[in-house]
């Protein structure tokens, strides 16, 4: 669940990282998937982390 969170929360923070530096909608489309990607591996590697010390 909080990979999903993350994936969500890396693509707007993406999209709207293009749109502050003026980017159009493809600009804000391929920094969205790469910034949701990149989050998203993230916390998943985190929660797997968690999940094995924690032994949950």
């Amino acid at each position: 669940m909080i990979a999903v969170f993350a994936f969500i929360a890396g693509g707007l923070w993406g999209a709207f990282l293009a749109y502050r530096r003026g980017g159009a909608l493809a600009d804000m489309a391929q920094h969205g998937a790469a910034c949701a990607i990149a989050l998203g591996l993230v916390a998943m590697i985190a929660s797997i982390v968690m999940a094995r010390f924690l032994e949950v």
